[in-house]
């Protein structure tokens, strides 16, 4: 993330910290929550800057302003999902195992971070025009990534040859993301239990529903 100058508060001027990694985390860890809760609109810097107690100037000097700060909290997310798409783009093995292995891996993290998924998605119906754009392309480059494993899997006879990779991404990501948006009411309503272990093992069902629906009978 790089740092804004210029963007600083009235008669008053930021002094970093030592170590500004560790601000920049404890300042994203505060953001998400409050922008979950009211909105990228109506949270304020000031209410940042106590949730997460530090200076205000800080959030300025690290990230130039509000849409600074929530684009930092997207970029942070959407890089956990791009490393895991690159291992699988760049990994050894099958494509059917490596595109497991990611769906797998996708699922953990997505219902790990919910609540940046119900944040981003919370943005997008605000209507902010900007935001929705950062969102949009972040989804757009993991969707193109997610479609290309497919099409190598349709290539090598791996997969169905009458699959459309543009709407297997769609039903995929449909899957995944909805676990994390209803997370409380489909775990409460079918009685399984909310943690690591059941996050484990609904990563591991979401990946083999998935892949059997791909694959190419011989």
């Amino acid at each position: 993330m790089s740092r804004a100058s210029g963007r600083f508060g009235p008669n008053r001027k930021a002094v970093p910290e030592r170590n500004p990694s560790t601000t920049q985390k404890k300042i994203l860890a505060a953001a998400m929550p409050l922008f979950l809760a009211s909105g990228a609109r109506a949270t304020t810097i000031r209410q940042i800057a106590d949730a997460a107690n530090v200076n205000s100037q800080l959030i300025y000097y690290y990230f130039g302003d509000k849409e600074g700060l929530f684009r930092a909290v997207l970029d942070d997310a959407a890089a956990r999902v791009s490393a895991l798409l690159a291992r699988a783009r760049q990994g050894d093995g099958p494509v059917r195992e490596r595109l497991a292995r990611f769906v797998s891996e996708w699922v953990r993290v997505t219902l790990a971070e919910a609540a940046a998924i119900r944040m981003l998605h919370r943005a997008m119906l605000e209507g902010d025009q900007a935001l929705a754009a950062e969102i949009q392309r972040h989804a757009g480059a993991h969707a193109a990534q997610i479609a290309a494993l497919i099409a190598e899997g349709i290539a090598s006879g791996a997969f169905r040859s009458d699959l459309d990779p543009r709407r297997a991404v769609v039903s995929l990501v449909g899957m995944v993301q909805y676990l994390a948006l209803a997370e409380p009411i489909l775990f409460n309503s079918t009685k399984l239990k909310r943690g690591r272990e059941e996050r484990q093992a609904m990563a591991q069902h979401t990946a083999e529903l998935f892949l059997r629906s791909l694959h190419a009978e011989r």
